[in-house]
């Protein structure tokens, strides 16, 4: 079922929560793959959602509610870039091959563009992970794709909190610093919305 703006402005929780859940996954993977960071993902997602509860009675009732969702994580996900000043490079040195695929992503499936991004940003990490010490790497691996915290992560490899904390802050630091500027260019400009 497609819930709309009128359906929201019923103000009927089961809708609400139906709402959220039917958007929050390919939210919650485009804006981590425009932030990298957990933590700011979830807080991004969760402001998307807030912003369109308190719009709901001012949305005109044809709003394409999943665009306007886009919309917001997009301005929000640059807003906290430029907070972490992404610097500009000269046209000359972006990568025209990834320019070239991505500029057409617009094209694609919601579903074929989650993988293409999914895809390209695994293999950016993975080459910027097999950089690091296997120490880092496995920290790295077992905070995001096996979701243990922190504490737990330091329980299994017998080091404090604070050294896990230290390991998953420098891999973030060298993922940030290794991706293309082009790719995090192109993935805020290339989602064209009406």
């Amino acid at each position: 079922m497609k819930i709309n703006v009128a359906d929201l402005n019923s103000d009927n929780a089961r809708i609400w929560r139906q709402f959220v859940s039917s958007h929050e996954s390919y939210l919650r993977k485009f804006v981590f793959t425009c932030v990298l960071d957990s933590a700011v993902t979830e807080e991004i997602v969760q402001d998307v959602f807030l912003v369109v509860w308190k719009q709901r009675h001012t949305l005109p009732e044809d709003s394409d509610l999943k665009k306007y969702m886009f919309r917001c994580a997009r301005n929000l996900c640059w807003d906290h870039l430029e907070k972490l000043r992404i610097k500009t490079i000269p046209i000359d040195e972006l990568d025209l091959d990834n320019i070239y695929r991505r500029s057409n992503s617009y094209l694609l499936d919601s579903e074929a563009l989650d993988k293409l991004y999914e895809d390209d940003l695994r293999k950016m990490i993975g080459e910027t992970l097999g950089k690091m010490s296997s120490q880092t790497r496995e920290i790295f691996w077992m905070s995001r794709e096996q979701n243990l915290s922190n504490k737990e992560i330091a329980e299994r490899m017998n080091l404090s909190e604070k050294a896990i904390e230290y390991h998953i802050s420098k891999a973030i630091k060298l993922i940030r610093k290794d991706l293309p500027v082009d790719y995090w260019l192109l993935l805020l400009l290339s989602f064209h919305f009406n």
